[in-house]
Order: C-alpha cells, then structure tokens, then sequence
C-alpha cells in the first residue's frame, strides 16, 4: 500500500471509486482542476498497482486547512484504508505547521465521523443544508424588491461586521466549503460583485451574497444572509432563475432561522433532520 500524489493517469480508477461515495459525486468534475493545481495536495491510495482512494488538503488561509474528497473504493472499506489516508494528511498538515484542520460532511456519514473524531477533531458548527433547482417554477418576481450590487465596501464591512447574524457565526458557505470570514475574503466577495444590498433612506435594509467562489458544480450558494430573510430569497431565487446554474445552495446555521421560509419558496430538503452537515475542526494545541 502506498499513498502518492495523484497523477492524470488514475482518473479512470477515481472515477470508478466516486461510483461508491456519493451520488452524482463531484470528483470526477474536479479531478482534471486538481491534478493540474501545482498548490493542490490531491493525494492518491494505492494497492496492488490499484488506486482505491484519494483525497485533497487545501490551505485556505495561512494555516488553515481545508480536508475534502477523502474516498475510499467500495470493495476495500472496513479494511484500515480510510484511517491511513486520515493519518496521512494530518501528518502532512503538521509538516506545513497547520493552524486548524477543517472539513464538512454529510450527518449520515458516520464511518468518517468516528475516524475523525478519534483524532481530536470536534465538531464546530452545525447547519440544514437545502437547496432550489426548480428552474421551471413560474415564479412572479415583478413584485420583487430589486437589490443592488455593493459599491462601497467599508458599508458593507461596517454592515456585516455589526450584524446579528456576523456575531452568531463568523462562517460563511461556499457549497459544502466553509471559510471564516475576514475582512480579506469579505473584499474577494466585494470585488467578485457577490454582495448585494437592499437600501430604505440611505441605510441597508437587507444584504445578501450570493457566490460562486470555491464551487464544484456549476452551482451558486448563499453565504451569507442579514435581515428581511424572505425578501432577499426572493431576490436570490430570482437571480438564480436568471443564470444558467445548475441548482442553488443553502447551508443555515444552526437555529438562525426557521427554514420553513425558504422551503415555502422551493427549496428542497434531502432529510427531516434539523441539522444535516456538520463542520469539524482540530485546532493546534
């Protein structure tokens, strides 16, 4: 058994072993970006001359990893292989003097939760996670508060960094990502024109961001909500009607609002969990 970095060579056995992750698995879509991102620690598992696993550590900021796309093939699970790959990168986290350790996953992923969390990985936040593909729904939006694209930024700094919602979690979601917001990534939003705001009397009534930072699938995600929620998901869901996305994502942060206003709108939900995506963390000690 030997663990290497991934080459173009093994997308065909990648492929193969996403068939036994998830449904419509994002690894096959991502592999070609990866194997090329000179940055990227896409690494491989192998036995016998087989790849049966792979996985990717990214540094999302100075000392803050981001662990994703752990896999293992069906027919070797059970076996130790995920556990070797787990010990792998922590190690390689260690040898790039880490911070904090971070990554999501589904609630029902239970096999990768106790790996984990016999490492000292905690659980950190906790979301519902939805979303809105219904691009046929006839939806009347000339009624729709139109909101604008952000244009000053220390608004919207002084906005967000002020807000319940900022002060009840620093996390913002790109997908299944999850990065603490700080005023550097706050200005990568502003200057992409993902933050937009809704205006009464000169002050911001509502602001929302909707992105496509960090995606995998031609997707766009709600990171971030302030205020007059229905009215900016009527704004996102109009936005979104008008691109050529594939579907529309929502991770809400434990108890922040009642999702029965998003789901009277569209969105969908995969479970009757309150919560379903979990956010770990192993911060250095």
């Amino acid at each position: 058994m030997i663990i290497r970095k991934a080459e173009k060579k093994d997308k065909k056995d990648l492929v193969e072993v996403s068939k036994y992750a998830w449904e419509d698995d994002y690894i096959p879509i991502v592999f070609d970006e990866w194997v090329n991102d000179k940055n990227s620690n896409f690494y491989v598992i192998e036995e016998n001359g087989k790849v049966i696993g792979c996985g990717r550590m990214k540094e999302l900021k100075k000392g803050v990893f981001w662990l994703e796309g752990l896999r293992v093939h069906g027919n070797y699970r059970n076996k130790g292989y995920g556990k070797k790959l787990s010990e792998f990168f922590l190690q390689l986290a260690k040898e790039k003097g880490y911070k904090k350790i971070m990554f999501s996953t589904y609630y029902q992923n239970i096999e990768s939760r106790h790996i984990m969390e016999n490492y000292g990985f905690r659980v950190y936040k906790e979301f519902k996670w939805i979303y809105y593909n219904n691009k046929n729904n006839k939806i009347e939006t000339k009624n729709f508060e139109r909101f604008e694209i952000a244009k000053n930024f220390e608004e919207v700094k002084s906005y967000i960094l002020n807000s319940r919602e900022y002060r009840y979690s620093k996390i913002l979601s790109f997908d299944w990502i999850f990065i603490e917001l700080d005023e550097a990534l706050l200005k990568k939003l502003f200057d992409r024109e993902e933050i937009y705001i809704l205006k009464k009397e000169r002050n911001i009534e509502s602001l929302i961001i909707l992105s496509s930072y960090m995606k995998k699938y031609n997707t766009l995600s709600i990171s971030f909500i302030s205020r007059n929620y229905e009215k900016a998901l009527n704004f996102s869901i109009d936005l979104f009607s008008k691109t050529d996305k594939i579907y529309m994502t929502y991770m809400i942060p434990k108890g922040q609002i009642d999702k029965r206003i998003a789901l009277n709108k569209g969105f969908i939900e995969e479970d009757k969990e309150e919560n379903n995506v979990f956010l770990y963390v192993l911060e250095k000690q």
